[in-house]
């Protein structure tokens, strides 16, 4: 399975029309548009790193447990002022509960196959 992240706030821009172009006859993927995801942004409050957690409980359980189940993550953005999107950028720095899993807690993560990063 294939995870789209979306990082662009404009549905009928170019990211979009990217998008529509790749995926127009894909049926395995599943689509997360940052800009509609309820995720709070990582404070570096230490938590993930005393426990294999978060504090926060929202959208992003959800993004972590679907990209368990993929091959593939696609990261889809414009780029304002030479990076990704904000809201975009907040859904990755909260992957810091996955590199502590890992790295401090020493347990195995699902591996992703391919990584793509496609900005518009």
């Amino acid at each position: 399975m294939i995870t789209v992240l979306n990082g662009s706030p404009n549905q009928k821009g170019h990211t979009n029309q990217l998008y529509q172009a790749l995926f127009n006859n894909h049926t395995e993927h599943i689509r997360f548009d940052a800009y509609q995801m309820d995720v709070k942004p990582c404070d570096d409050c230490k938590v993930c790193d005393h426990k294999p957690d978060c504090k926060f409980t929202d959208d992003h359980q959800t993004l972590l447990k679907t990209i368990d189940r993929s091959h593939t993550l696609i990261l889809l953005s414009p780029v304002y002022f030479g990076t990704f999107s904000d809201q975009l950028l907040k859904v990755i720095n909260r992957f810091q509960q996955r590199f502590a899993y890992k790295h401090t807690h020493h347990k195995k993560t699902p591996a992703l196959k391919h990584l793509y990063i496609i900005t518009t």
